[in-house]
């Protein structure tokens, strides 16, 4: 009777533990449907074209060294809304482009996930390597954060203190 009964207790146990384990896959599951949009972001080709538009400006702005104007492409999310870059921001923006100014601009990728989370990441090659052996660091990346308000697309800053909201884009 008494390794019945121990029986009985280990097969309770196993399910006790089986339900918990089951109760936590679930919350997961469902903060995974949390995190996402619950309307997907509807695009057309108006939207790449104008976004391909805004970002090609802001490069061929900093390939020229014209580092005023790209900065004035630059807005900040506040909220629900789209404002200019604040003067202090603007100029902290205007000493990182000039310090890191390059030879060359490439746009790595465009990411469109919704319309607070689209990515655009870009490297400046900062020299070119005149010897192949040259082990030295030539190349930055940095990313800038498409923004749709109102049927319109602005540039934003990629950091994370300005848009503090995590990302949903996965790499």
């Amino acid at each position: 009777m008494r390794k019945y009964s121990l029986f009985i207790l280990a097969v309770l146990s196993l399910l006790t533990f089986s339900a918990c384990k089951q109760n936590k896959l679930k919350s997961l599951e469902e903060i995974e449907k949390e995190a996402k949009p619950e309307v997907a972001m509807q695009l057309d080709a108006n939207d790449t074209i104008e976004v391909h538009s805004l970002v090609d400006h802001f490069i061929q702005y900093l390939s020229n060294k014209n580092v005023d104007a790209a900065v004035d492409m630059l807005y900040v999310l506040n909220n629900d809304s789209v404002v200019s870059l604040p003067a202090k921001m603007a100029s902290t923006q205007k000493v990182l482009f000039k310090r890191f100014q390059g030879v060359k601009y490439d746009v790595d990728h465009l990411i469109f996930y919704s319309e607070t989370d689209t990515e655009v990441k870009y490297t400046v090659t900062l020299f070119e390597k005149k010897d192949e052996n040259d082990n030295r660091p030539n190349k930055i990346s940095f990313f800038i954060k498409p923004v749709r308000r109102d049927g319109k697309w602005y540039l934003t800053m990629g950091d994370t203190m300005v848009n503090p909201n995590p990302s949903h884009i996965k790499h």
